[in-house]
């Protein structure tokens, strides 16, 4: 992914970090959590976030959470030029289709895609 964001500039190269996004529901506690993970250009780990909520959400709604918890977390930090990996097709589908329908995980998304535009971050 990086070599089509980068080409051969090894300075920029340094600058670009990723951060890994998932989210966990556990039914059986009425909770979600959401999770990132940052690393540098060479896999090693910066920081991390973990974020427990209470209520059930759908898992599309916790993984659309979990990357707006990510998102304003990056952003705090002054992060810059981040490529963010998830393991969740549809908000990778959403989020390229510029897509955001009229309800609670489009609303999210919207947010997302707004922050991921001000801060250089790709999906």
């Amino acid at each position: 992914m990086s070599v089509y964001l980068l080409g051969t500039n090894s300075f920029l190269m340094e600058l670009i970090v990723k951060c890994n996004i998932d989210a966990s529901i556990f039914q059986g506690h009425q909770k979600h959590e959401t999770m990132a993970c940052l690393q540098d250009s060479n896999g090693h780990f910066i920081s991390s976030l973990s974020s427990c909520f209470t209520g059930i959400l759908s898992p599309l709604e916790a993984e659309a959470r979990a990357h707006n918890v990510a998102l304003h977390w990056l952003s705090s930090r002054d992060q810059r030029h981040v490529i963010i990996e998830t393991d969740c097709k549809q908000i990778l589908d959403i989020m390229k289709a510029r897509n955001f329908q009229n309800n609670e995980v489009g609303d999210i998304l919207s947010c997302v895609h707004k922050i991921s535009n001000l801060h250089n971050y790709r999906i």
